[in-house]
C-alpha cells in the first residue's frame, strides 16, 4: 500500500500553463496459496492457508472445493470429499479494499484402503497366535504400514504378519490400522477368545 502523487499539466493555446496535482492511494493485494493434508474419500481433509497477506488488514477468505458443496469462509477449513477423483479447489483472498487474488489447485481424492486380517479365532494361553494381514489398497496405492493392538495391554506390533502370545485367558479385541502410500488409513477390529491351557499331571 502506498500513496502516489499524480500531476497533470495543461497548456492553453495562448501559452498559459496550469498544473493540477493530487495523491492517489494504491491498495496492495494478497498472494493466495494453500496446502492440504492427504485427501481420502469420506475422511476429513485439512486445508492450511498459506496466503501472503498484510496482517494489518482484515482479509476475507472464500474456498470453493469444486464438489458442489457450500463455499467456506474459514481461514483454515476442514472438508470431507465424498467420491474419488480430481476436484478443482480454489481459494480467493480479498482485502476490504476489494483487491484480491485467487489460487487454484487440482486435488485428487484417493480411495480408502480396506483393513482385513485372519487368525485362529480360538487359541490357548502361552500358545503363539499367527495374525495374517489381508488388507488391500486401491487406486494404484500400496499398504506401507501396519499398526497392531492385541487388546491385552501389551506393546503392539508393526509387522505385516505378527505372532503374539496371550498370557491370560479371556476375550480380546484385536485392532489393525493400515496406512496406504496415499496417506489414507483404515481400521478393523476382530475378537479373539483365549482359553486356559490345560495343566498336565498324573
Amino acid at each position: 500500500n502506498a500513496y502516489h502523487e499524480i500531476s497533470i499539466e495543461v497548456t492553453s493555446s495562448n501559452g498559459d500553463i496550469s498544473v493540477y496535482s493530487d495523491s492517489i492511494f494504491i491498495n496492495g493485494a494478497p498472494d493466495a496459496n494453500f496446502s492440504n493434508s492427504p485427501v481420502c474419500d469420506g475422511q476429513p481433509t485439512v486445508f492450511t492457508n498459506l496466503s501472503v497477506v498484510d496482517t494489518a488488514l482484515v482479509t476475507t477468505w472464500l474456498w470453493d472445493f469444486g464438489d458442489s458443496s457450500p463455499v467456506s469462509n474459514d481461514q483454515n477449513p476442514v472438508h470431507n470429499f465424498t467420491g474419488t477423483g480430481p476436484y478443482q479447489v480454489s481459494l480467493t483472498a480479498t482485502y476490504p479494499s476489494g483487491c484480491g487474488d485467487t489460487y487454484v489447485d487440482s486435488i485428487n481424492v484417493n480411495p480408502l484402503p480396506v483393513a482385513d486380517f485372519s487368525f485362529t479365532v480360538t487359541a490357548c494361553t502361552n500358545v503363539s497366535v499367527q495374525f495374517n494381514d489381508l488388507s488391500q489398497a486401491f487406486g494404484g496405492a500400496n499398504i506401507i504400514a501396519w499398526d497392531w493392538d492385541f487388546g491385552d495391554l501389551t506393546p503392539g506390533d508393526t509387522l505385516q504378519n505378527p505372532v503374539h502370545t496371550y498370557d491370560s485367558a479371556g476375550v480380546y479385541s484385536v485392532f489393525l490400522m493400515v496406512i496406504a502410500s496415499s496417506g489414507c488409513t483404515d481400521t478393523l477390529s476382530q475378537v479373539i477368545t483365549i482359553l486356559p491351557s490345560p495343566e498336565s499331571g498324573f
